[in-house]
C-alpha cells in the first residue's frame, strides 16, 4: 500500500526495537494508548505477541524518499469476525503536522473496507487531541456514542470521541488517494495542505 510519500508494509520482528522506542515516548502514550506507563523491551515484546492475536493488521509506515520508518499503524478486531475494527495511527514526532496522517488514514481505511471487508472502521480520539479531532470533524465522519468512556491526562478525565467510517465514505477516501497521487508543491514535493483539503 503506497502513496507518493509513504509505503505501508507488514510489521516484522526486526521493527520491534523501533516501535519500542516510539512506544515509551510521551506522544505515543498520550495519543495512542488508553493508559500511561513505560515498559521494558521484554515486556513490550510480550505485549506485541499477545496483541497480535486480535490485531492481525499491523504495518510500519516508511518514508518513500528516505526509506526510513516514520510511523506505525494497526487495526484491532472489534467484533471478532473482522466485520468491525478500531484503527490506530502513530507518526513520529518529527513528521507530525506534515500531512502524512492523511496518507496513512486513507490507505488503511480503504484496505480495511475493501480488502478485509469490514463494515465499520472506528477511530477513537481523546478530547485533548484537538488537531485530530478537528481533522475528523472537518472530514465529516460520523461521530457515535462512546458510552461515556474517558481518558485520564494531566490529572483530568477527558471524554473519548468515537468516529465511524463505512462504505458510504469510500468515494471520499478514494478521491483523497487520487489527490495524494497528484498533489505537489512548487518545489516538487507533495503539498500537505492540498492533500488534507481532499479529505475535508
Amino acid at each position: 500500500m503506497v502513496t507518493r510519500r509513504v509505503a505501508l508494509r507488514e510489521l516484522t520482528d526486526t521493527d520491534l526495537p523501533t516501535v519500542y522506542r516510539w512506544r515509551n515516548t510521551p506522544s505515543f502514550r498520550s495519543y495512542i494508548m488508553s493508559y500511561d506507563d513505560k515498559v521494558s523491551f521484554e515486556e513490550f515484546c510480550g505485549q506485541m505477541r499477545r496483541s497480535g492475536l486480535h490485531r492481525p493488521h499491523r504495518f510500519m509506515v516508511d518514508h518513500r524518499v528516505t526509506g526510513r520508518p516514520i510511523g506505525f499503524t494497526y487495526a484491532r478486531d472489534h467484533a471478532g469476525d473482522g466485520s468491525s475494527c478500531f484503527l490506530n495511527i502513530y507518526i513520529e514526532d518529527a513528521f507530525v503536522g506534515l500531512g502524512y496522517g492523511v496518507d496513512i488514514f486513507a490507505l488503511m481505511t480503504l484496505f480495511l473496507l475493501r480488502e478485509v471487508r469490514a463494515q465499520s472502521v472506528y477511530v477513537d480520539v481523546f478530547a485533548y487531541n484537538t488537531k485530530s479531532l478537528a481533522a475528523m470533524w472537518g472530514a465529516g465522519f460520523r461521530e457515535i456514542e462512546a458510552h461515556g468512556e474517558t481518558r485520564d491526562h494531566d490529572g483530568a478525565a477527558y471524554p473519548i470521541h468515537r468516529f465511524e467510517i463505512s462504505e458510504v465514505n469510500l468515494p471520499k477516501i478514494e478521491a483523497t488517494l487520487t489527490a495524494l497521487s497528484s498533489s505537489r508543491s512548487s518545489d516538487g514535493r507533495e503539498s500537505p495542505t492540498d492533500a488534507r483539503s481532499a479529505v475535508s
